[in-house]
């Protein structure tokens, strides 16, 4: 049976104890670098001892009588000790009486205070739970009446848990997600409990109601909501059981640890997936077990991963089924996916994922999109994105517009949303030039088309565009001989354009909305030969698609599943990509969306602005109301040339002003 020790609060001794036959506790969750604790024990005088104190007395815990503060329960100096104790972190902070977060800020809040504002966002978390913000009735009151008030207040008041160091620890990550119970205590000594939905749910209300003094748009440090959004909203979402366990790596990415591989020991236990702890080890080696733990566990989301551009450095130590460690928190974000249910079991071997899918068909490359389009701020602007890849051309346009569109639109809608992409791509073209991309917005026709693109942009914003982040876009058509329903979508690479026979394989990856997520695999040009099904073939992960519509996937329950292999060690198109493309792809170093296209747009500008001159020069010439029909041929041509040449009929050139 595993021990632990515990602090007798009232003579201020250790005790050990076995896990599970523990007498009522605290667990203390504290950053190090506040010293709220003294170098030894006591633990008064301190500030943390004093919140102890006084936490059990004003919340009625006299039947409390110990603590367990990791200072004090783990020896410090002793490696042996802490590969013992740390993966007890689980039970220790699962069974605690409660887990008692201090901060070195004030909340200057009471309980009363906490209920009182939580009674009046009742109505708020509704709507959160129910997904109901897009009713008219409610977008009215909590957009523009008095619910914008409440959420504002409500905003105002969750910032004040985020004034600590406390939020942007790995360890205390941890410590939350595993604690049945949690109070709260500030430097005010007032402990609070307060429902964890709360900072799920207000920060996604004033994002869908567009509430923008409490929006986090990215760009300014000094925005007192900035931890809402970026560390403390994704946390609470996994405690309260509104995403996936394993997640919860996606959050280390803005968070801090004093030793690199903490960063993964510090927060496995509270993933559920756990590895031994091996001394001396590097982060990247204990990420890779750790993702290899989970796959095996069944948690398929991490291999429908979207991939990224990588650098050749990146891209040599990393197989196809892997994630890189630097950038795990953004893809997976990205994903779009949570909880992915795999049809059968996971084995995984030499890094081979061996899972069991259903072959939806071939998959046939149309042409390169490109990544999405960044501004100088960061910011990713998905209309200018789809814009450009249009093309100003109205079957590129029906193109992206059914592509991305995710079988959610009828034709008439498709063809008004391509008629806003056609429409709008010279002026997007300027406005990119001019790096005026904040400005942008689409030139809309009529209510009915406002109403078509405000739709389209929100289901984009949600589930489809995301996946694209960090990878590059190629259309792709999928043919299932199944169903006899070819579709178009957009496969996400890390740059690098696939060379072999592409097939789409459903792994029962979907997102929160119900569309699939397909596993786009190639198989390499020296296993042609072999079938599908055979279980030597080893299949390269080319990518992952954008959400594809249930529309689609009808049919799809009666293609009988089969076994297949994916990535690994003896994934061959991995080993001849890290020996030749590597080296000679630039697309491995792509710089920035508006950088690639900005000869592009130059060329494009000045050929149309050349049209236009020839078309005022001709009508210039017309309004002399010469009558050219009585000249002859060469006169024509004669006066024409001489307009043509005469500098004064041509406006100055400026690629910006066309």
């Amino acid at each position: 049976m595993k021990t632990f020790r515990l602090i007798n609060t009232i003579d201020s001794t250790i005790e050990t104890f076995e896990t599970g036959r523990a007498p009522p506790y605290l667990a203390i969750s504290h950053v190090w670098s506040d010293n709220i604790f003294p170098k030894q024990l006591p633990l008064n005088p301190s500030f943390g001892g004093n919140a102890i104190r006084q936490t059990v007395l004003k919340r009625g815990l006299n039947s409390v009588t110990y603590c367990w503060v990791d200072l004090f329960c783990i020896e410090q100096d002793s490696e042996d000790d802490m590969n013992e104790q740390i993966p007890l972190m689980g039970q220790i902070y699962g069974k605690a009486e409660a887990v008692l977060i201090i901060l070195t800020n004030e909340l200057n809040l009471t309980q009363k205070q906490v209920d009182y504002g939580t009674a009046q966002l009742d109505e708020a978390l509704a709507i959160w739970k129910e997904e109901a913000w897009t009713d008219d009735g409610m977008s009215q009151y909590w957009e523009l009446g008095e619910g914008r008030t409440k959420l504002v207040q409500a905003m105002k008041i969750l910032s004040r848990f985020t004034n600590a160091a406390w939020g942007t620890r790995v360890w205390t990550l941890q410590e939350y997600l595993l604690a049945t119970n949690i109070l709260w205590v500030g430097a005010d000594l007032e402990p609070i409990s307060i429902d964890d939905e709360l900072f799920v749910a207000i920060p996604l209300l004033c994002e869908q109601f567009d509430i923008a003094e409490c929006t986090f748009r990215g760009d300014s440090i000094h925005n007192d909501y900035e931890l809402l959004f970026s560390h403390f909203s994704g946390m609470a979402a996994s405690r309260v059981g509104a995403t996936d366990r394993t997640r919860v790596m996606e959050m280390l990415g803005n968070r801090q640890a004093f030793l690199p591989v903490d960063e993964v020991y510090g927060i496995m236990a509270a993933s559920t997936v756990e590895i031994s702890i091996q001394p001396k080890e590097s982060r990247e080696s204990a990420w890779k077990r750790w993702l290899e733990a989970a796959l095996t566990a069944g948690h398929l989301r991490w291999l429908m991963i979207p991939p990224a551009i990588l650098s050749a450095e990146e891209a040599a130590e990393l197989t196809c089924e892997g994630v890189l460690y630097s950038k795990r928190h953004e893809l997976s974000t990205a994903s779009g996916l949570d909880r992915v249910t795999p049809y059968g079991p996971v084995a995984v071997s030499e890094a081979t994922v061996s899972l069991t899918a259903r072959k939806i068909g071939p998959c046939t490359i149309l042409r390169k999109l490109g990544p999405e389009h960044w501004c100088d701020k960061g910011w990713v602007h998905r209309d200018l994105t789809l814009i450009v890849y249009s093309k100003g051309v109205w079957s590129s346009a029906i193109d992206i517009a059914v592509a991305f569109g995710s079988g959610r639109y009828n034709n008439r809608r498709l063809i008004l949303i391509a008629q806003i992409l056609k429409n709008n791509y010279d002026r997007g073209l300027r406005f990119i030039q001019r790096r005026m991309e904040r400005k942008f917005y689409p030139i809309l026709q009529s209510e009915t088309h406002r109403l078509v693109w405000a739709d389209f942009m929100q289901l984009l914003s949600r589930s489809v565009m995301d996946t694209m982040n960090l990878g590059v876009g190629y259309l792709i058509r999928v043919r299932c001989p199944k169903t006899q329903i070819p579709f178009l979508t957009v496969l996400v690479t890390n740059g690098l354009r696939p060379k072999g026979d592409l097939v789409a394989f459903d792994c029962n990856a979907r997102s929160v909305d119900g569309r699939h997520t397909l596993l786009i695999c190639e198989r390499s040009v020296t296993e042609v030969q072999k079938q599908a099904s055979d279980p030597n073939l080893i299949w390269h992960k080319a990518g992952v698609t954008i959400s594809v519509g249930e529309d689609y996937a009808i049919g799809w329950d009666d293609i009988p599943l089969e076994t297949i292999s994916v990535g690994g060690s003896r994934c061959q198109v991995c080993k001849r990509t890290s020996v030749t493309d590597i080296n000679v792809q630039p697309s491995l170093h792509i710089p920035r969306p508006r950088r690639d296209h900005a000869r592009m747009i130059q060329k494009v500008l000045w050929k149309r602005h050349t049209k236009n001159v020839l078309k005022k020069i001709t009508s210039k010439v017309i309004g002399l109301r010469l009558d050219l029909r009585d000249l002859n041929r060469s006169r024509r041509q004669e006066i024409f040339l001489y307009k043509l040449r005469n500098r004064q009929f041509a406006p100055d050139y400026s690629p910006f002003h066309p």
